[in-house]
């Protein structure tokens, strides 16, 4: 039947987010990388745009969230903008996966920003908002019928209990079976609803804070967690480069491993 449970068989993609300082990690690793258009690295000279190298396997996010919360960002986030830099980093990558540009609170200008690109040739993955469920499902039912990958965004958050989160990925499990899902933005405390929910994909940007807030990833049986490191760690992390990417790199086999 329709249960919570971990469908068997099934291996969730696990994308990182990009951090150009720990690129040659990334790589060296075989991660999928998410870039966020917003702040994607800026084009060298005599290039359009700049897109990492080294990986088989990119998505993109629009930049919505950037745009929304007035966050510093590389470039002017519009749907036209968005249109043009598509249209560049496909032709160097011609596999890219990329999301609709989503606005949070205005359903109908993100489902017009989607026919937008549509319209200009782009097969953007539709995103829905978490915090329409119980009171408005009616986008998620639409996107659903009409695209098999759709992204859930606003799902986690400070103001998300695990409980709320956990609801909104049953009702999502439990009504769209037939569908693939990418839960955008999990941290990796989330990861423990991951596994019950077990999506397509998910991506994490918090696999990072070894050096901002001195926190490392670890595994604990079939779950990974985020915790801050001993006092002594925190203080090394912090000077010593060849010792933060030790750090970083333990925490990417730890979720690599989540897989």
């Amino acid at each position: 039947g329709n249960s919570s449970k971990e469908l068997p068989g099934t291996a969730m993609k696990l994308y990182f987010v990009y951090l150009e300082e720990y690129a040659s990690i990334l790589e060296e690793e075989n991660c999928s990388v998410m870039l966020n258009f917003a702040t994607a690295p800026k084009a060298k000279r005599g290039h359009t745009i700049s897109l990492p190298k080294g990986f088989d396997d990119v998505i993109v996010d629009s930049g919505g969230f950037q745009l929304q919360t007035n966050v510093k960002t590389n470039r002017v986030v519009s749907v036209k903008n968005y249109a043009l830099w598509l249209y560049h980093a496909i032709q160097e990558f011609p596999n890219l996966k990329y999301m609709n540009l989503d606005i949070r609170g205005d359903e109908e200008l993100t489902l017009k920003h989607l026919a937008y690109l549509e319209d200009a040739g782009f097969h953007p993955i539709p995103v829905w908002h978490g915090s329409l469920w119980g009171v408005d499902n009616y986008y998620l039912g639409y996107y659903a019928s009409e695209y098999e990958y759709i992204a859930l965004g606003d799902i986690a958050g400070k103001k998300r209990s695990r409980q709320k989160i956990l609801n909104i990925t049953n009702f999502v499990h439990q009504n769209y079976p037939g569908n693939k899902f990418h839960l955008l933005g999990v941290g990796v405390g989330a990861s423990a609803i991951c596994r019950m929910l077990n999506p397509y994909s998910i991506d994490f940007s918090t696999w990072a804070n070894v050096r901002l807030f001195g926190h490392e990833v670890i595994r604990i049986g079939d779950t990974v967690k985020e915790q801050e490191m001993s006092k002594e760690d925190r203080q090394r992390v912090r000077v010593d480069k060849e010792f933060a990417q030790f750090k970083v790199r333990q925490g990417i086999k730890a979720l690599k491993e989540f897989e």
